[in-house]
């Protein structure tokens, strides 16, 4: 079945590599391979700003909207102002904050441009974005478990009578390049951050925020028994010398917990990461050899799941996904650079396989699961389409067709008080973002 579009929004710089959308699905969050960034909103179908070279001029892997329950946490570990943060090849997280330019306060970017409007609005299709100021690259080499509270030169964007500001507020550094997007983890812990670290085999989990105290002291002890980065000898002292140019102040982001791979275990780069949503403190990690890996990494469980291999696909691992189904059954889907979706059932030791769906054609660049029906997976396809299975009965039920080229990018978002009612949201490699409303 072939379904139309309900939108397009045109004139995203290059690949559109990442996408989120805001929890109340009037916002979305772009990010190109081209290292721009653009923010949209839905409603007026055009974009509200752009940011360019906010990684040095590398590409964006990741872009997430902050939520507003994390930042109400008891243990905070980054900038409560903080609207959304972006990852970069550059193999740094950035935290993004807006300030009211006339009053100097911090503002939710949400409700400002839900209730107020610009006049002249253009229409979709003739949307062209402002130009806006470039952000300067980094400027001083960090450790990998460094948070730093910088400050950056403002980039504005005027809307109805205010001119705002993006100011980049904390930096996380945890690798000198990556090409593999962080995952955030919730749960009832706390907030975490997996992204891969300096060897490439590792991911390295951080603490953002959490309720819980022995969660806290367990990621501070961590950080002091953690080795420093060989590119910096002395971090402490080179934190000081920054603090004083910047005139900020700077802290030690919470290192939580290293992932590794089976000693001997050949399995190559880290490619891709998913944190379980509901399920526990498990960790998926698709390599580069084919191999995938679910494993626990809580510090304060002594149920921690111990690490579980299998290789079914006979190429790259490029999406792994958990799932959470009704039944009580923990899945996890797999997709790579071959034409088979691997579907898994986690146990408490294994990872057994359910069946494997052949695709129509190899090369999977996302995947996204639907939020209330969780049988409902979309494929983001090397061969220009989102592809939509019921993956309980393997069948393909949709194609989505919009893109003259891959579909890089894929995002869910409820909509509306039932929850049954979600919205999908592709980003291709042709720079164009499709909105669709299917299974409504």
């Amino acid at each position: 079945m072939k379904i139309p579009t309900q939108g397009v929004l045109r004139g995203c710089g290059g690949d559109v590599s990442c996408i989120d959308v805001n929890p109340g699905g009037e916002l979305v969050l772009t990010g190109s391979s081209n290292g721009e960034v653009g923010v949209w909103s839905v409603n007026l179908m055009r974009r509200v700003f752009q940011l360019d070279n906010q990684h040095g001029g590398m590409g964006l892997l990741a872009v997430e909207w902050a939520r507003p329950h994390d930042t109400e946490m008891k243990h905070i570990q980054y900038p409560p102002s903080t609207q959304y943060f972006t990852m970069g090849r550059d193999g740094c997280i950035r935290f993004w904050s807006v300030v009211n330019k006339q009053t100097g306060t911090f503002v939710d970017l949400t409700e400002t441009i839900t209730t107020t409007a610009p006049t002249g609005v253009p229409t979709m299709q003739s949307a062209v974005p402002s130009s806006t100021p470039s952000l300067p690259p980094p400027q001083a080499d960090y450790s990998d478990m460094v948070f730093s509270s910088k400050q950056s030169s403002d980039t504005t964007f005027s809307w109805g009578p205010t001119t705002y500001c993006i100011t980049c507020v904390g930096v996380l550094w945890h690798s000198s390049y990556s090409f593999c997007p962080f995952s955030t983890i919730r749960n009832e812990k706390g907030v975490f951050l997996a992204a891969p670290s300096e060897a490439g085999s590792v991911v390295r989990v951080y603490l953002l925020a959490t309720e819980s105290t022995d969660e806290a002291d367990a990621a501070e002890a961590s950080v002091l028994t953690k080795p420093k980065n060989p590119r910096s000898e002395n971090v402490d002292a080179l934190l000081e010398e920054i603090s004083k140019r910047k005139g900020g102040s700077e802290t030690t982001g919470r290192f939580y917990c290293d992932v590794c791979p089976i000693p001997g275990q050949e399995v190559g780069m880290v490619m891709t990461v998913d944190g379980s949503r509901g399920m526990g403190d498990l960790l998926a990690v698709g390599y580069e050899s084919g191999h995938v890996m679910v494993s626990g990494f809580s510090l304060t469980s002594s149920e921690k799941m111990s690490p579980v291999y299998v290789k079914h696909h006979a190429e790259t691992v490029l999406v792994v996904k958990l799932v959470c189904v009704k039944s009580g059954r923990n899945l996890l889907l797999t997709a790579s650079a071959d034409d088979a979706l691997m579907v898994y059932h986690v146990a408490s030791s294994s990872l057994v396989a359910l069946h494997t769906i052949t695709l129509p054609s190899p090369g999977v660049n996302a995947l996204a699961v639907h939020p209330a029906k969780p049988r409902l997976v979309v494929l983001g396809s090397w061969a220009n389409q989102a592809l939509v299975y019921d993956v309980k009965k393997g069948q393909l039920v949709a194609v989505l067709e919009e893109h003259s080229k891959a579909v890089s990018s894929l995002r869910w978002v409820q909509t509306g008080s039932e929850l049954q009612k979600a919205c999908l949201f592709t980003g291709g490699s042709d720079g164009v973002v499709a909105l669709w409303n299917i299974f409504n």
